[in-house]
């Protein structure tokens, strides 16, 4: 540095300095130069109290260089080396890359003609800086010219982390929770809160609770009672991001515009859908006691999972066939929507932490455990997924497949999926999918034979409408009701159960071991068939979007009102028992309090027995005859967005 430099700066700043004021003094921050040239990184602080001279506090002056300064590159090759490095970093140019030609001097004090060269990525968000030698074209560099904020949050729930402070990437210059990937919001003015357990809930106004501090963080303290809580925010744009990368980097899945989540609704639930009406989708959290479902990543990567498969398949919801109402879709959708949560944390436990509204500690569901499908259909659509998401966790856990090919097994197979899309279908799809990977090469004989077994244990390779009840099976089922009338009137399951019965049996026993009911006036009906399933007719219902089955080819109909109900069919009975496969079709009926449109839920258990010629059965204790019904009956289902709200798990609204 020249004594003119230095005299200079005896008394004021050189044009060039960068001047950072303070209450204890002053800091400038000086460049070097070589020439014209800037020196990269090695920038002279100084600093001078109130009054006083500038001292050199930091840095150190450079002496002469031994450096051609005549660049062999040109910047626009220099460019080009530094984006093909970039492609390690991300992919996805934000603008044109900018050069300049500038001094670095290496970690061994050798001085590099080099040229800077700035670019900005959008996938992961960021902007960088690189180096590269601007006579040999080494790439001698490559630094972050980008800043996250730090937030507080939970890296998965309250109960599996602590609170940690993490980057919260990808946030713009809004000064707002708001970036690549998500924007967040609090509802500041809810209503229509009768029942914190529905959806029949709207927001009036939102607004933002969390503002960064003097540094740009958001570092608050959670408050889960609370409905004007920032912590919640911060935490939901975090797992947000946190999901929405992780479908962009592992499938090319991106919403055309930032998610917009909603957070501080006064209901313990959460779910996906066009909350506002403006034509995109968002996800909205409620909190209810000390419970706040934005606190739980698994619940955000869920919703956010309904946002995947709406937005490259065509599932429906509810259906109806020959065989019942079809529930497959709607089971299909939460099992997918859990599998996306599985494949990031690779946790089978999902929302251990909102799962405190049933118990502290527990989660809504554990997917560790094999399931099988039809046995394990029960009609309500978060249990019935639990038999894909457990199919996929176990072929996650297979060394022949892991987490990266099961995520492509499933995404092949759910891109192809339809508004009609039976569990059969998915299984079908499935199989397909895989064979595609196999031929492109991404999945080796070992990983499919590995799905195909999966498959085979989670009954997938074939499942059917039909639940055996032979050798003292039991099944539980889904019952509710609406209270419409006609042909609307009962609602059937989604299964049907058969029972075998051989030449010469003294009697079969159809049995309701057990009914739970949150209404007295949900009763159920017993349709009866030999040999042939029973048979519905579909009916449509435009004005609510329903296809709805109703029992149309049966021998005959039995009702019942409570558990511990029998059903007798003996060789000389009103309908003659004889060898063959005997059918039994279970619809929910209204005993009469329950008005239209008010949903009564429950469960039913059944099971069934056959006493052959030479033994009695066990003794089952006192039973009642059955009520016989010469008449037809039919079936209803609800709109379809009603249908989940019996059982405890995440719903979602969906526009």
């Amino acid at each position: 540095m020249s004594w003119i430099l230095l005299l200079a700066l005896a008394h004021a700043a050189p044009l060039d300095a960068r001047l950072v004021p303070w209450e204890g003094g002053d800091r400038a921050r000086v460049p070097q130069r070589v020439g014209d040239l800037p020196v990269e990184g090695r920038e002279l602080v100084y600093t001078r109290g109130p009054g006083g001279d500038w001292t050199l506090r930091s840095g150190a002056p450079l002496g002469p260089l031994d450096l051609a300064l005549a660049p062999a590159l040109t910047g626009a090759q220099a460019a080009e080396i530094a984006l093909a490095g970039a492609a390690a970093l991300g992919e996805g140019s934000l603008w044109e890359p900018r050069t300049e030609l500038v001094v670095w001097i290496d970690h061994r004090e050798r001085p590099h003609l080099a040229w800077a060269v700035d670019y900005g990525l959008s996938r992961p968000l960021g902007t960088w800086r690189a180096l590269v030698d601007a006579q040999d074209g080494a790439l001698l560099k490559v630094r972050p010219t980008h800043r996250a904020a730090v937030g507080r949050v939970y890296p998965e729930n309250p109960v599996r982390t602590e609170l940690a402070e993490v980057e919260l990437p990808g946030l713009d210059d809004s000064g707002a929770l708001s970036g690549a990937y998500a924007d967040v919001y609090s509802c500041e003015a809810p209503s229509g809160l009768d029942d914190p357990m529905l959806l029949s809930v709207s927001c009036d106004a939102i607004a933002r609770h969390a503002q960064p501090d003097e540094g740009g963080d958001y570092l608050f303290d959670p408050a889960p009672a609370s409905h004007q809580d920032p912590f919640a925010e911060v935490n939901l744009y975090y797992q947000l991001d946190r999901i929405s990368r992780y479908a962009d980097e592992t499938w090319g899945f991106r919403h055309p515009q930032p998610m917009r989540g909603i957070v501080n609704f006064d209901m313990a639930n959460a779910f996906w859908g066009d909350f506002d009406g403006d034509g995109q989708q968002d996800i909205s959290f409620g909190n209810y006691g000390e419970i706040d479902f934005a606190y739980d990543g698994d619940v955000v990567h869920h919703e956010f999972g309904h946002s995947i498969v709406h937005g490259v398949s065509t599932l429906g919801f509810l259906s109806a066939d020959a065989y019942g109402m079809l529930f497959d879709g709607g089971g299909l959708d939460e099992g997918s929507a859990d599998t996306v949560s599985l494949l990031l944390t690779g946790d089978p436990e999902m929302a251990e932490y909102a799962g405190g509204i049933i118990g502290p500690g527990e989660a809504i569901r554990d997917l560790a455990e094999p399931r099988r499908c039809p046995e394990d259909l029960f009609g309500e659509s978060h249990q019935d997924g639990e038999i894909l998401g457990s199919m996929m966790w176990q072929m996650m856990e297979d060394p022949a497949l892991g987490r990266e090919l099961v995520a492509q097994v499933w995404f092949g197979a759910m891109s192809t999926w339809t508004e009609e899309q039976t569990w059969g279908g998915a299984g079908e799809s499935l199989r397909t999918s895989a064979q595609e990977l196999l031929a492109a090469g991404t999945l080796d004989q070992a990983g499919m034979d590995a799905v195909l077994t999966h498959m085979e244990a989670a009954g997938l390779d074939d499942c059917g409408r039909f639940v055996a009840l032979d050798d003292g099976a039991t099944q539980t089922s889904w019952l509710l009701n609406v209270g419409l009338r006609g042909d609307y009137a009962e609602i059937p399951l989604g299964v049907q159960f058969s029972l075998e019965v051989p030449e010469g049996a003294a009697a079969a026993r159809f049995k309701v071991t057990q009914l739970e009911r949150y209404s007295q006036d949900l009763g159920f009906a017993v349709y009866v068939r030999r040999d042939e399933p029973v048979l519905h007719e579909v009916l449509e219902l435009p004005s609510m979007g329903l296809a709805l089955a109703v029992p149309r080819e049966y021998d005959a109909v039995y009702a019942g009102d409570r558990g511990g109900w029998e059903l007798e069919l003996t060789p000389d009975g009103e309908l003659p028992l004889g060898a063959g496969t005997w059918y039994f079709a279970v619809t929910g009926t209204n005993l009469g309090g329950i008005q239209p449109m008010e949903y009564a839920t429950g469960s039913i258990t059944v099971t069934a027995e056959v006493e052959r010629s030479t033994g009695d059965p066990e003794d089952t204790g006192d039973t009642e005859e059955p009520r016989a019904c010469g008449c037809a009956a039919g079936g209803v289902g609800g709109p379809w967005w009603g249908l989940g709200l019996a059982a405890l798990g995440w719903r979602r609204r969906r526009g």
